[in-house]
């Protein structure tokens, strides 16, 4: 209740770690409780290595319209539906910076082009030597954002 409305940016960490399932459970609901108490306030909200499901994860984002960065959830949970993902872009129209972990192709491949705010294009999927596959897509996505930065990393 001390932030709540004034809160812009969030890093949040829930993982299990210890916790039983219903003491996560709790965390993670307080979590989402808080996201909801900022109002749509929130400009970053990053949930890397939380155990937060992809409803859940797509919930907070609807309830956080102002986001200009997101990162996703946690490479140990299950891939992210691209659905989902474009849900969520289509909710928070003015991001800039998005990473989403665990995808079977990279960023620039799929959803980045969905992004117009878009800083930088993100050619790789974090696994080791990733090949892309679908050039064109690139290609794409480099002509409907605004990036101006090309990361071709792992």
């Amino acid at each position: 209740r001390v932030f709540g409305a004034g809160c812009r940016i969030l890093h949040g960490r829930v993982r299990r770690a210890g916790d039983s399932e219903i003491r996560t459970k709790e965390k993670l609901a307080a979590l989402e409780y808080f996201v909801a108490s900022t109002n749509g306030g929130l400009t970053t909200l990053d949930l890397n290595h939380s155990e937060v499901s992809e409803e859940m994860f797509l919930r907070m984002c609807r309830a956080s319209p102002k986001l200009t960065s997101l990162q996703g959830r946690s490479y140990l949970l299950p891939e992210m539906r691209e659905s989902t993902i474009l849900a969520i872009i289509e909710a928070c129209p003015d991001l800039e910076v998005v990473e989403i972990a665990n995808i079977s192709h990279s960023p620039a491949e799929t959803w980045a082009r969905h992004i117009p705010r878009l800083k930088t294009i993100k050619c790789g999927t974090g696994k080791y030597l990733y090949r892309p596959r679908f050039i064109d897509n690139i290609r794409a996505t480099a002509l409907a954002t605004r990036a101006s930065q090309l990361d071709v990393g792992g």
